[in-house]
């Protein structure tokens, strides 16, 4: 490219950047700008503090360490994270490239200082790996590295950056962990695999989200994942507590103990029972002193 051609298209460039809308959110008092690079980005203008951000003003102060985010998305529960007001070193692990982009838009515009942008997937294994989007959305939220996770639909396919997490984290600068949060389509059991050595060593709280099954796809076959998901938390001595939310969603009423997850096909009507809170059970007690009302039980299933 020669000066009067690249002189151009940095003009073009810049008045391209200045053409992006800029919209602001409240989030505890502190004004942050947004600059989406995407109409989707738009997304998190209409951002409120509900039940995630006050979940994790509880959970946060039980441990001490980072707060990992794996599936971070374009960054909803980074504004639920910084509504907190923590301190904590944040770290946002998102595989899409078309997010990270916004991802990294927030921070370098709030010149966030505590949080940083990995972009890479967390999985069982170290290596390229596919990421299923849906045709029409980039950003997609439902993006999964499971391939059959939705069957009988199209997907676009990207190839993106997979790592076990317990091979990386040092390198990252990661110390400590107080808090994970997972959302990853499906992938859960590969993330906490991959992970297994960090949970054993540092004890973090979990917030995950675990997906009933598609209406498509068969039930019996997702319930095996399931089991095999709730032995491994049981083999790392964690429990497991359903969150359950208010109905206007700006809280957590309570956090119920359960021995199983619920065996049944993904609806609306039941699309807000699908998170789930992971606790060492050296940490019970701290949980139930949190200030979120907990139940616990000795054998107990969400029906």
């Amino acid at each position: 490219m020669n000066t009067n051609a690249f002189t151009l298209y940095r003009a073009l460039h810049y008045a391209w950047r200045k053409c992006q809308p800029v919209v602001r959110v409240s989030v505890n008092g502190r004004e942050y700008k947004l600059k989406p690079i995407t109409l989707a980005g738009l997304l998190n203008a209409k951002w409120q503090a509900g039940w995630k951000a006050h979940l994790l003003s509880h959970l946060l102060p039980l441990g001490k360490g980072a707060f990992i985010d794996v599936g971070a998305n374009v960054g909803q529960t980074l504004l639920d994270f910084l509504a907190t007001s923590s301190s904590a070193p944040c770290y946002l692990f998102e595989p899409n490239p078309n997010c990270v982009v916004e991802l990294n838009s927030i921070v370098a515009i709030n010149r966030i200082e505590n949080c940083k942008v990995v972009p890479i997937g967390l999985s069982d294994t170290s290596g390229p790996a596919k990421l299923f989007l849906a045709p029409s959305s980039p950003l997609d939220q439902g993006a999964s590295l499971i391939e059959n996770l939705r069957p009988n639909r199209q997907f676009e396919e990207v190839t993106v950056p997979c790592f076990r997490f317990d091979d990386i984290y040092t390198a990252i600068g990661i110390e400590n962990i107080s808090l994970i949060k997972i959302d990853v389509e499906g992938a859960e059991p590969l993330t906490i695999a991959g992970m297994t050595a960090c949970i054993e060593k540092f004890r973090p709280i979990i917030l995950c989200e675990v997906l009933d099954a598609d209406p498509r796809a068969d039930l019996d076959q997702h319930d095996v994942g399931l089991k095999k998901l709730r032995y491994k938390l049981s083999s790392l001595s964690y429990s497991i507590f359903s969150v359950a939310k208010q109905t206007d969603g700006t809280a957590v009423a309570r956090l119920d103990q359960v021995s199983e997850f619920r065996k049944r096909y993904f609806s609306k009507e039941t699309a807000e029972e699908c998170d789930y809170v992971f606790c060492p059970a050296e940490k019970s007690a701290a949980l139930e002193s949190s200030g979120i009302k907990t139940a616990f039980a000795q054998s107990s299933v969400v029906a």
